[in-house]
């Protein structure tokens, strides 16, 4: 009666489950794509694994493939065959690998930390059946396991002992220091000494083929077949696991799993791969669709900053899991470049360099685009809600709508950029046309031209109102305009422009914003606010130190304490702590750097207060209360070259000190620096500051060149810059891993010393010694404390 009670709970608990609603995030995540062109390897990728230091390793069908952020590099198998499964083993700083016929481990060598590799497979004989595929590789209790077809092999890392199977083995997983074996037949058993023992209660797995096995609450095991969807095994019982995503997956053939906290990830044969929440429903569907680059996912892996590695038939995918962002289009917006969008109740409207577009908004989780119903045609650049009607400034003129079914042109009003309600007054309105301003009155319940009004008759894309009703533009050379309207004259008969001349430290990139009911002013220089008792600008020290970098651009305030920040160089959010201190994160957003259309960067904020951000490939979805856990960022010297392409040096697996003495003739002085950072959301995420002590006069400066070359280095020694008043703490830095990024962070710098060494209380540096007088160049140590490092 006690297991029936227990039955009945355990399925109460699956129809829960089952109802649970599936919940879409408003769009789809965004991914980095690497074709072979890229990292110059085979189509096919197995799977990805991470040293300590965040480098990514790939089974690829060339070799091994390595990736620092920057540089890749191909190491292959003696056989030189395709590698099939790989294991970072931290303890030991190895790479294990398995391919045809053939499986070891990668480790540095000792005297220049470069990769060699060592065969455990050569001390097999007369094996039978023959060694072929080695496609899993799992660790459990300091042991190192194999899987091939027909055999397991345990390396305790002295010895290999071997247990053959008469039926396929089709995978193996360790699950809470459990080794489970799914067999070709859909057997399912556990390894138990050197013994397969079948599970009870597995029977109704057979003749299923199993592709994943992963923890699922507490000690259940969730059972992915290729075919039949999801199971569960409890240790008595193997039940289905109803789900939203269960079609999708038996539909497109799973073909394998990983978990990270609740989330599990599926990848599939022909559908690309779903993020799911049994707990919340949340679901996230990754195809060509959203951007993936092909939709045979062979292999899916977390990595340290909870993003996702998916190993593709052809390619390579990072797709960003842990960020605040979601793409409202697709990686390749049908509708084009985002300008303008605006909610109104179920639909959200957006305008772009193609024409307004309506979509039904908030979106459920899908595996296809949303449908776009288009409105207009041609460049929309912004759109305004006044009442009940919607605006819609477009090149061809300016269109109003009651409701958004139907647009119609108002006469009389050439191409425009902006529209906005009058001070005080809801039936009249400014709009800033390519010809100056227009007056816009309610007449009978439509808007109609009251006629251009004189004073202005420069351009500009964008203006506010202030709080008295003055109109400040933004010019994108001259400064800042403040208007003042006579509604009795019709005109314009107070202009002051804001410039060098009159306050501004620069008149480059102006913005106007309103912050705390203020007139904020944004230029190249920082951030000032009008001072209205003596009509002067005066910098704003308190939003200079919340952005930091990020000026140039308008503010947003999203509520009491967020604020949003967003420039040509990027997007940030100011979120204020319990002591009153903003903290700026960049970090989160850097992607977005290179994909927002400068002057043209509008920011909406919803009624259930997300995002909507536009630029080149369309609209972003932005959640500012989402808390991004940022690894620590790490920049380094990934190896150093002589002549171009030999290597004499590369980082180790390991964070260990490990120390390095180098001897190279002094003929060979012309040394390449390769650069690597553990970031990898987007290309140009990270730019690099160099200098080398002994040969440089100066810094380098930011570029986003990964590497820095000196040909014929002359004799001498170069040294590290020491910490002193001869380097200001923006040049004390190091080329070790960088220290924890304090947001807003874009870049980073490094300082570029002869050889690097690793994170720690103490750092192992170097000091190269050219010798033309004996003909050798030698390299020695020296210990020094920790160094500050600069990022910005």
């Amino acid at each position: 009666m006690f297991r029936n009670i227990l039955k009945l709970i355990y399925l109460s608990l699956f129809l829960l489950i089952s109802v649970l609603p599936s919940l879409g995030r408003d769009g789809f995540v965004p991914v980095r794509n690497f074709a072979m062109s890229d990292y110059h390897g085979g189509g096919q990728n197995w799977g990805v694994v991470e040293d300590a230091i965040d480098r990514v390793y790939v089974a690829n069908g060339y070799g091994m493939l390595c990736y620092d952020g920057s540089n890749w590099n191909l190491y292959q198998l003696p056989n030189y065959t395709t590698v099939r499964s790989l294991l970072a083993d931290h303890r030991n700083g190895r790479i294990y690998a398995g391919g045809t016929s053939e499986f070891g481990y990668f480790s540095p060598t000792p005297h220049n930390g470069t990769l060699k590799y060592t065969s455990l497979s050569d001390r097999l004989h007369n094996l039978r059946p023959t060694l072929s595929e080695v496609w899993d590789i799992v660790e459990c209790n300091g042991k190192i396991l194999f899987r091939s077809d027909y055999h397991i092999f345990c390396y305790d890392g002295k010895r290999i002992s071997t247990l053959t199977s008469a039926k396929r083995i089709s995978k193996i997983a360790n699950v809470g220091g459990r080794i489970y074996v799914a067999f070709g037949d859909g057997t399912l058993a556990h390894l138990e000494g050197n013994k397969f023992k079948v599970l009870p209660g597995s029977e109704s797995l057979r003749n299923k083929k199993i592709s994943v096995i992963l923890p699922f609450n507490g000690s259940k095991v969730i059972i992915g077949t290729a075919f039949d969807g999801l199971l569960v095994y409890d240790g008595e019982t193997t039940t289905p696991l109803n789900s939203p995503i269960n079609e999708f997956l038996k539909s497109n053939q799973l073909f394998c799993g990983a978990l990270n906290g609740n989330n599990y990830v599926f990848g599939t044969v022909q559908g690309g791969a779903v993020i799911y929440n049994f707990n919340s429903g949340e679901t996230s569907y990754i195809s060509k669709t959203s951007g993936l680059i092909n939709n045979t996912v062979l292999a899916a892996n977390y990595d340290s900053a909870n993003n996702l590695w998916l190993s593709l038939d052809y390619g390579l995918a990072y797709v960003c899991c842990n960020n605040p962002m979601l793409n409202l289009t697709g990686s390749l917006s049908p509708i084009g470049a985002g300008y303008a969008s605006l909610n109104l109740g179920s639909k959200l409207f957006l305008g772009t360099n193609q024409g307004l577009y309506s979509m039904d908004y908030p979106l459920g989780p899908s595996m296809t685009l949303p449908t776009f119903n288009q409105l207009l045609k041609g460049q929309v650049w912004s759109l305004t809600q006044i009442g009940g009607a919607i605006f819609a400034s477009s090149d061809a003129g300016l269109f109003a709508s009651n409701g958004g079914a139907t647009f119609l042109p108002i006469a009389g009003i050439p191409g425009t950029a902006r529209v906005r309600p009058m001070k005080g007054d809801p039936t009249q309105a400014f709009a800033l046309s390519y010809d100056g301003f227009h007056l816009l009155k309610l007449n009978g319940g439509h808007w109609v031209d009251a006629g251009h009004i004189p004073g202005y008759n420069d351009i500009a894309t964008d203006f506010i109102l202030d709080e008295s009703g003055d109109i400040w533009l933004a010019h994108w050379r001259k400064g800042v305009y403040r208007l003042r309207y006579n509604p009795l004259s019709n005109k314009f008969d107070h202009s002051v422009l804001y410039n060098r001349k009159n306050g501004l430290k620069d008149d480059q990139s102006a913005s106007v914003s309103l912050y705390k009911g203020r007139v904020v002013i944004s230029t190249t220089g920082g951030y000032y606010y009008y001072d209205t008792i003596n009509e002067s600008l005066v910098p704003y020290t308190k939003l200079n130190k919340i952005a930091g970098g990020a000026k140039g651009g308008s503010l947003r305030e999203l509520n009491d304490s967020t604020l949003a920040f967003v420039s040509n160089n990027g997007f940030s959010i100011a979120r204020q702590d319990a002591s009153g201190a903003y903290k700026c994160d960049s970090m989160s957003f850097r992607r977005l750097g290179s994909k927002l259309i400068p002057g043209f960067i509008e920011l909406r904020q919803l009624p259930d207060r997300k995002l909507i951000l536009s630029g080149y490939d369309g609209f972003w979805s932005i959640d500012p209360n989402h808390q991004t856990l940022h690894r620590q960022l790490r920049c380094y010297v990934s190896s150093i070259m002589v002549e171009g392409d030999s290597l004499i040096y590369r980082k180790n697996l390991s964070q260990d000190s490990t120390k390095y003495t180098l001897t190279i003739p002094y003929r060979l002085n012309t040394l390449k620096f390769n650069f690597g950072c553990n970031e990898y959301t987007a290309a140009d995420a990270v730019v690099y500051d160099s200098y080398l002590e002994g040969y440089d006069h100066s810094w380098s400066g930011f570029k986003s060149a990964r590497w820095r070359e000196y040909t014929k280095l002359p004799p001498g020694k170069y040294i590290p810059p020491p910490q002193s008043a001869q380097y200001p703490p923006r040049r004390a830095v190091q080329l070790y891993d960088a220290a924890p990024c304090a947001p807003p962070v874009v870049s980073h710098s490094l300082g570029l010393h002869p050889l690097d060494t690793h994170r720690g209380g103490n750092h192992n540096t170097h000091l190269l010694e050219n010798r033309p007088e004996n003909g050798t160049h030698t390299s020695r140590h020296r210990t020094a404390q920790e160094r500050g490092s600069r990022s910005t």
